[in-house]
């Protein structure tokens, strides 16, 4: 069970410790910008977000993945 105010960085270490969960990141280059891809697997679904850094990119997964997140594990209040 998680606490309810375990989020981010902190919840995204919980889930690869007690479920099977994946977040990647790689760095995409063109002539004028520097932008990062952030994936992230968890129950069979990837979820995807450009952003100028990994720290960001994190914020921005969990904003998108969190519902699913709280779908499938118990969290208490």
């Amino acid at each position: 069970m998680i606490s309810k105010r375990c989020q981010g960085l902190n919840l995204i270490n919980h889930l690869k410790q007690k479920y099977e969960c994946d977040i990647s990141f790689e760095l995409i280059k063109d002539r004028y910008n520097e932008n990062w891809l952030t994936k992230f697997e968890f129950k069979n679904k990837i979820y995807e977000v450009f952003t100028n850094s990994k720290k960001e990119g994190i914020k921005k997964i969990m904003d998108v993945a969190y519902e699913d997140i709280q779908k499938n594990i118990e969290i208490k209040e």
